[in-house]
């Protein structure tokens, strides 16, 4: 993992929590390719408020296969919530 990225991470955190969600994304991004697991969660997440459901599920499989916990459930939300609740069991 490369030096800088819990900073691209924290970074990320920042600018979304200042509404510079395309930003965000870049940062999280960066993170994320590096294999920072909470980056890629966080993608998720952006992703999934974003209505952008396809990418927040590969997101959180990504992550949820990296053993992430917080992944795992919001996956699980975003099945049920797309009525394919088979697979979050």
């Amino acid at each position: 993992m490369p030096k800088h990225t819990g900073a691209a991470y924290n970074l990320g955190i920042l600018l979304d929590d200042s509404g510079r969600t395309e930003e965000a994304e870049q940062m999280f991004r960066q993170a994320s390719d590096a294999s920072h697991t909470d980056a890629t969660a966080n993608l998720g997440v952006l992703y999934a408020k974003a209505g952008r459901n396809e990418e927040a599920e590969q997101m959180y499989r990504q992550a949820a296969a990296a053993n992430h916990t917080y992944a795992t459930y919001a996956l699980g939300v975003l099945l049920v919530e797309s009525a394919r609740s088979e697979e979050s069991e």
